[in-house]
């Protein structure tokens, strides 16, 4: 008798601040299965927003991922995509954890500024 494994699959949301990245790895209801930041790990300082920060956080959520049965994930950036941002995913693809999907979020639009005020005569 053969077992197929199930192929689950998640979403991750990578959060970059002035000073930290957020990474949040659930499926795809919405279920949060583990939070990590760079200062939650150890970091301090300006090692927060490094590359190597970036890796490390990758290779953490690739493990809880591999451990909780993901396969697949799909990536949601908040923020710029830069160096940082790659090395995370990079760090989850070192678990054999394939990449679907990057899309980047951007804000809403909320209808401009506020228009100047009529010149009276």
């Amino acid at each position: 008798m053969v077992y197929l494994e199930k192929k689950i699959e998640g979403r991750l949301f990578i959060k970059e601040t002035k000073n930290n990245i957020f990474v949040n790895l659930s499926d795809i209801k919405g279920k949060v299965f583990v939070t990590y930041s760079a200062g939650n790990i150890g970091m301090q300082g300006s090692n927060r927003r490094t590359a190597f920060a970036g890796k490390f956080l990758g290779k953490k959520l690739g493990n809880e991922a591999f451990f909780r049965g993901i396969t697949s994930v799909r990536v949601a950036i908040c923020g710029p995509v830069n160096h940082i941002v790659k090395s995370v995913v990079q760090g989850i693809l070192s678990y054999r954890i394939s990449v679907i999907e990057v899309e980047q979020l951007k804000g809403r639009a909320h209808n401009g500024v506020r228009k100047r005020k009529k010149r009276r005569l």
